[in-house]
């Protein structure tokens, strides 16, 4: 071989030794673009659970306020309740004096 053959196959040698190093580099980058699809998913994915907690919260809230008026409601009912049972033994008790008042009438009679 002459010079020139030899300095074409080195030519092709070196030609294909920079295409293996530039398919590394290659697969390298689509790795990390792959890295960075999975990463923006996963964001995605984060940002919903943020939204969808978010959400829960404040249906806990409305919940929470919703049941502590109800609380409040039952027990002004058990106050009412109270007060209209001893309203209704107050009346009892002074009913008794026309209960025995019909009595004697009647017996009078």
């Amino acid at each position: 071989g002459t010079a020139q053959e030899f300095l074409s196959w080195f030519s092709k040698v070196e030609g294909v030794m920079q295409e293996e190093d530039e398919a590394q580099y290659r697969s390298y980058l689509t790795q990390l673009h792959s890295y960075g699809d999975q990463c923006d998913s996963v964001l995605s994915d984060i940002s919903q659970a943020i939204e969808q907690l978010s959400r829960l919260q404040q249906q806990y809230s409305h919940v929470s306020t919703r049941t502590g008026a109800l609380h409040s409601a039952c027990e002004q009912l058990l106050a009412d309740q109270t007060r209209l049972v001893t309203t209704a033994e107050s009346i009892s008790e002074k009913l008794v004096f026309f209960d025995e008042l019909e009595t004697i009438s009647h017996k009078l009679n």
